[in-house]
């Protein structure tokens, strides 16, 4: 680093006549004026002024700064003396006005700019064109309500800050005070206020240094320090002017941002950064590729360094915790490119223009914050889930190309809803890239979406397949020939689409999972009268009357009903959400697009009653068994919990909630022991007796009952077995009792209490042995 040893002091005036003094954007925003140093601010301005009228010399502090070169003029950057150098331009900027001299000291005062805010710089250009006689302690009022004033400065801290400043000097300097000397001697060779001066050449990155020597005042936010190196990039790849993006990002984009600041407060900057991350990392999501040009696996999204803005924005688990940091721009660096700029530009230029209420969906229960709010409490803002982020991106698809049309807009973000919802999110991230990356794919037509539908172009995305194809089948039904809408089918769609979040296929596909809207309205009224937004009624749920005939046009046992392998298949819960997913909208795991229930959907929303005839295809004896147990009692009204399914336990097939649940393949043995009970022959000492419609079912594997004063056991694995000292049930090799039912046996309850007598009798015979 090479130095200019030339220190020596100076006036503002002076030095001012010599060098162009450009606040660089790095530098924290104008601090003397703040409301909360009203005392040191008045103390530092009564300094200043009584220098300059008793000429006592007031010596501040060093300044030096990075010397820079503009059309051949020289000038500086200044690392230290920010706030000294802005009060100092202020004071003469205020005697020149009460001077009546502003106009000729107009030339020297413009040298003297900001670069942090472009309405810092435009406020200055606004001071130096006043020119009003106003009363004592009246300017500030009287130039804010100039015609030129923009509102948007009062979002600007700088600006505050020197109108505060203004305020101040206004109230020391009444009219009675003679400007013209003052003006003289503040601008004179003899000026009493002076500070010593370092230029330094050749210093390198100015920002760079000042992060590193600014170890006092208030902290740059991480948006600040985020704009700084974004206007820097922009700078040094030359995209566009410079200018322009300053002015955008403190004018026009702050605009936007003030609307949601903390209430009572014009903190912006953590929104503002948060949106802007979340539009950049959304971009690389979608885009991002590596050396050979290949986008991104999710699985290798995670493993990048950008993924930790992702993370710091994610609140798909709730957690309040996450909050987002700038640490360094090289994480934002590969995100930014100019076309990225130049979408971003459309997309705030035509979001003023919306009323954000038409991004939220059709339904009530998701809204989404496109602009991040303030939260109440400790200062953190709204985050995204995977859904929300899925939506976000829609919403910039559609903004980043020029226009607005409502109509259109509204046509698109129902598409983007409906798709963003019928996504499986998971505990990773391949569903919402998945999805993401099919949102931006559609979003090159996002300006008239059911048009491009129609023409039935083939989309590359694999995403979504069951709901592209339902959104097509809709976009065709709704567009006329003439290009207009169908309004009362439009109605119909939207009305059906808020009570089922979007995914309505199974109204206007047949048996055969084939499009058909001719029963569109019969099975609109029908599922109205079985389900509501709190799960089946009370009518349908009376003896499992709707699931029942859902599972009787069933016809094959692995794909609709069985679910150890298959948890989805939950299929026997009343609640809204599993008959949604689980029942109405299921497909095949094959392709992700044929309807598991069609056959048995169509014929309950048709009203029809349980299968008389229900049979399975290629099914064995064992599941012809169950499915009859299903079908023919009404026990799944008994234990119809969200969790329950169907599977094998040990040798037979059963309804299965937890550790226990209903055997559905030991017909013998239930008839069997309900006949006891019936006759007063046993009683139940485990298990318990459900008197279900059609036959009688045991609850539990091992049901332990007394025959003549002894207890026995029938386990799941058909077994009857004496059970021992202890509670534990096993054979009796001494008294010779080893049976297990044969099926070939039915249901003889003779042929059971012939082998129990028999045993009871070999045990007697055995007791009287012993005691004699």
């Amino acid at each position: 680093m090479t130095k200019n040893k030339e220190q020596h002091s100076t006036t503002f005036w002076y030095f001012l006549q010599n060098y162009l003094i450009e606040i660089p954007i790095i530098q924290r925003d104008y601090a003397q004026g703040r409301e909360n140093v009203k005392d040191l601010r008045n103390e530092f301005v009564n300094s200043l002024i009584n220098s300059l009228q008793t000429g006592k010399t007031q010596q501040l502090d060093f300044i030096y700064g990075d010397i820079f070169y503009d059309n051949k003029q020289v000038g500086i950057h200044p690392l230290d003396g920010q706030q000294r150098l802005t009060t100092l331009w202020l004071l003469h900027w205020f005697i020149a006005l009460k001077a009546g001299c502003l106009k000729e000291a107009k030339t020297t005062l413009k040298r003297f700019t900001y670069s942090i805010r472009e309405s810092s710089r435009i406020f200055i250009d606004f001071l130096l064109a006043f020119d009003q006689p106003c009363k004592s302690g009246q300017l500030r009022d009287t130039l804010t309500r100039q015609n030129l004033f923009y509102k948007v400065w009062e979002q600007d801290p700088t600006v505050v800050s020197m109108l505060n400043m203004i305020n101040c000097i206004d109230q020391k300097l009444n009219n009675d005070i003679d400007f013209t000397y003052l003006w003289e001697t503040i601008t004179g060779t003899s000026c009493p206020i002076i500070f010593y001066t370092l230029p330094l050449k050749d210093i390198g990155h100015t920002d760079d240094l000042y992060i590193k020597m600014n170890a006092r005042g208030k902290a740059l936010s991480g948006y600040e320090n985020f704009k700084a190196d974004l206007i820097k990039l922009i700078r040094d790849r030359q995209w566009g002017k410079k200018i322009e993006y300053s002015t955008l990002l403190d004018g026009e984009w702050t605009d936007i941002f003030w609307n949601y600041r903390r209430p009572g407060t014009s903190h912006i900057d953590k929104i503002y950064l948060a949106f802007l991350t979340r539009y950049l990392i959304n971009k690389f999501i979608v885009k991002g590729t590596n050396e050979d040009g290949k986008k991104y696996s999710a699985a290798k999204l995670e493993e990048l360094p950008q993924w930790k803005l992702y993370l710091n924005d994610d609140n798909t688990k709730g957690d309040e915790s996450y909050q987002l940091k700038y640490t360094s721009f090289k994480l934002y660096e590969p995100l930014i490119d100019e076309q990225t700029l130049q979408q971003l530009k459309s997309i705030f230029h035509s979001f003023k223009k919306i009323d954000p209420t038409i991004f939220n969906p059709l339904w009530n229960n998701d809204t989404l914050d496109f602009i991040p709010h303030y939260k109440e409490g400790k200062g953190g803002i709204t985050l995204l889930t995977m859904k929300q982020r899925v939506v976000f991106h829609g919403i910039c698809c559609y903004l980043r190309i020029p226009g607005v049309d409502e109509v259109k807009l509204k046509q698109w973000m129902r598409v983007v809803w409906n798709l963003a919802e019928n996504t499986n999110y998971d505990s990773t991230s391949d569903s919402m890239v998945g999805a993401m990356r099919l949102i931006d794919e559609l979003g090159e037509h996002s300006h008239d979406i059911y048009s491009w539908f129609k023409l039935n172009e083939k989309i590359t995305s694999d995403t979504g397949r069951a709901q592209i194809k339902e959104e097509r089948e809709k976009a065709d039904k709704l567009l006329l020939r003439d290009g207009n809408i169908d309004d009362m089918w439009e109605q119909k769609i939207i009305t059906a689409e808020k009570s089922f979040s979007g995914a309505i296929r199974f109204l206007f596909h047949n048996e055969n999972g084939e499009l058909d809207w001719k029963n569109f309205d019969a099975k609109w009224n029908q599922i109205n009268k079985i389900l509501t937004s709190e799960g089946v009624r009370p009518e349908y749920k009376q003896n499992a009357l709707a699931i029942r005939t859902i599972l009787s046009y069933c016809d094959q046992w692995q794909e609709q009903i069985e679910s150890w392998s298959h948890h989805y298949h939950y299929i026997f819960s009343n609640s809204y959400n599993h008959w949604r997913n689980n029942i109405l909208l299921r497909t095949s795991s094959s392709d992700h697009i044929t309807p598991i229930y069609a056959r048995p959907v169509h014929h309950l929303l048709m009203g029809d009653n349980i299968n008389p005839s229900p049979s399975l295809k290629n099914s064995s004896w064992w599941h012809e068994r169950a499915f009859r147990s299903l079908i023919d009692t009404d026990i799944i009204s008994r234990y119809n919990g969200d969790r329950y399914y169907v599977r094998w336990y040990k040798e037979n097939l059963c309804l299965y909630p937890s550790s226990e649940g209903v055997i559905l393949t030991m017909q013998e043995r239930d008839e069997i022991l309900s006949t006891l009970i019936d006759n007063n022959e046993i009683q139940l000492t485990r298990g318990s007796f459900e008197d279900t419609s059609g036959r009688k079912m045991f609850w539990g594997w091992e049901i332990h009952f007394i025959y003549k004063e002894k207890k026995f056991n029938w386990s799941n694995d058909n077994r009857i077995l004496p059970v021992i000292e202890g509670g534990y049930t096993d054979y009796d090799e001494t008294l010779g009792l080893k049976l297990k039912w044969d099926a070939a046996w039915g249901a003889d309850i003779n042929k059971l209490k012939s082998e129990l007598n028999k045993w009871l009798q070999r045990q007697s015979l055995l007791q009287l042995n012993t005691d004699t």
